[in-house]
């Protein structure tokens, strides 16, 4: 596991796109979870998921500004 590689746009386009897609209303689900009597439940993990592809986001944008950084002391 790469756990110090900086983020590629590919991984950040692909992330915003996973989140968009959680966003995304689905309509056949949200009905079989009323039918199942289990949307407040599903709602409920929706908000988790997304709660942690955002704080996925924020923490990758961290890393991408902390390995950017210059090294030292300024020269002025």
């Amino acid at each position: 596991m790469m756990t110090d590689m900086i983020p590629s746009e590919k991984e950040q386009a692909a992330l915003d796109l996973f989140i968009e897609s959680v966003y995304k209303p689905d309509f056949e689900l949200r009905a079989a979870s009323r039918e199942q009597e289990c949307f407040d439940e599903l709602m409920a993990l929706r908000q988790e998921i997304l709660d942690y592809l955002h704080n996925k986001k924020a923490s990758m944008q961290e890393h991408l500004v902390r390995t950017q950084e210059p090294v030292g002391d300024p020269s002025f």
